[in-house]
């Protein structure tokens, strides 16, 4: 029904913005203008007792800005946040031939920050890195059962790796923010592991800012408790990444950001996801809000609870898929009982199947409030009773009212015209993502657009 990027040969071309990350659409020749995703705020850091630097020109070096290391020397960093937090800065001029190992044994309070966009080495010293940044073919901790904590991974360009891009396998209060992730052969692109493997439940996984895209698998990917029945992860935030492009020519397993089972306080917010299998995948409850996801294979968010104790607590609210190739919006409560699901303020448009699709034999109780479900095959459809109480919601151009087991909910639903704009530019005319101006900001009363 609409074009985006259905013609496309590869990925969609990264393009510069002032504030975030840019892509260009393409169908064919026809390209869309770059359009820009405006970062969320950046993570404060404290503030360094101890500066480091490293170029891929240098030979020894003590870490100093006249005599900087080749690679980080761990055990001189274990010495010097021992005492206080460190700023690691990378020459955002040079590529490395390794990945960044991520070597950090101590486990004190102080955070240890590597920064690729900070400075640039040049004859007369270090100086402002004027947009470039430092490329490494990974970011990478190893798969030995050993936390490695409170460290920031800020402003690289991974791209090369012959493993994953950016990979965790435990620790807290990491961040990983406003990198680019592209072009590397191991999946996940960033991806924290397993507390069932690892044996720790890791607190506090940030991955905010980041653009992720020409995957070869899933793009996004934190790892839960594998169905074991254990706590997995808690305080996992996924904010304002730019992901698309993760696909495989012989696997499904390519979503753009994929949440496994028995992680707590996940928050998934203002991401834009398109061109991947399923966009959103979650099998904990979570907050998922003010996302946009679009030019999907299959269903644009995909809640199951095939592993964990299910999703009770879940909340989608102010999210917009277009153009999904199954489902828009779909929940399967096959093993466990659903209680206050809350679905409200969401847009779907173009969806093959269903705009909303429930089912699975434990059941759902839930509200739907303040939706538009718009030019899908069928509006409302669930395949099992669900128990949802619905308000304000509105259908237009559905090939079927649909509803089966809904209890008659989309008998309350109003037909009526959205009137949407040009769908194929998502951020509308001033290529700014979540602005006034974006196509799918209905005329309705109480549509908006994503804060």
């Amino acid at each position: 029904m609409f074009a985006f990027l259905a013609a496309c040969a590869g990925p969609s071309d990264p393009c510069p913005c002032v504030d975030g990350h840019g892509v260009v659409l393409c169908d064919g020749d026809d390209c869309t203008p770059c359009q820009c995703l405006p970062s969320a705020p950046p993570t404060e850091d404290p503030v360094p007792a101890v500066t480091r630097f490293v170029d891929a020109d240098a030979s020894g070096g003590d870490g100093s800005a006249d005599d900087p290391w080749r690679v980080v020397d761990w055990a001189v960093l274990d010495h010097d946040v021992a005492s206080g937090h460190v700023l690691v800065v990378f020459d955002a001029a040079d590529t490395w031939p390794d990945p960044v190992t991520i070597g950090r044994s101590d486990d004190g309070p102080h955070r240890i920050v590597l920064d690729g966009r900070l400075q640039r080495r040049a004859p007369g010293g270090w100086m402002d890195a004027e947009g470039a940044r430092a490329v490494v073919p990974g970011v990478l901790t190893g798969f030995d059962n050993r936390l490695r904590s409170r460290i920031t991974v800020r402003g690289f360009d991974v791209t090369g790796s012959k493993n994953k891009g950016i990979y965790w396998r435990a620790g807290d209060d990491i961040v990983i923010e406003d990198n680019l992730v592209h072009a590397n052969r191991g999946t996940p692109a960033i991806s924290l592991d397993y507390t069932s493997r690892s044996g720790h439940r890791s607190t506090s996984f940030v991955v905010r800012n980041n653009h992720v895209w020409d995957q070869h698998g899933e793009c996004i990917y934190i790892g839960g408790a594998e169905g074991e029945d254990i706590d997995s992860h808690e305080v996992v935030v996924i904010e304002r990444n730019l992901v698309h492009d993760c696909t495989h020519p012989l696997s499904n397993k390519h979503d753009g950001i994929n949440i496994k089972d028995r992680i707590g306080q996940v928050t998934i917010a203002g991401n834009v996801v398109f061109a991947t299998h399923w966009g959103i995948e979650i099998a904990s409850p979570a907050d998922v809000r003010g996302n946009l996801v679009f030019d999907t294979r299959s269903n644009g968010i995909h809640a199951t609870d095939g592993w964990g104790r299910g999703l009770s607590g879940l909340v989608l609210a102010d999210t917009v898929v277009i153009d999904a190739g199954d489902a828009g919006i779909y929940l399967n409560a096959t093993h466990h009982a659903w209680s206050d699901v809350a679905l409200s303020g969401l847009t779907v448009v173009a969806a093959r199947q269903a705009a909303i699709e429930a089912g699975g034999e434990a059941g759902i109780d839930g509200t739907i409030e303040d939706v538009i479900l718009a030019a899908s095959r069928i509006g409302l459809d669930a395949w099992s009773p669900m128990e949802f109480g619905l308000e304000r919601c509105t259908v237009h151009a559905n090939e079927q009212a649909g509803d089966r087991e809904f209890a008659s909910l989309a008998e309350v639903c109003i037909e009526a015209d959205p009137h949407f704009g040009d769908l194929d530019v998502p951020a509308g005319p001033d290529g700014r993502f979540f602005t006034d101006d974006d196509p799918w900001v209905s005329e309705l009363p109480g549509a908006r657009p994503i804060d």
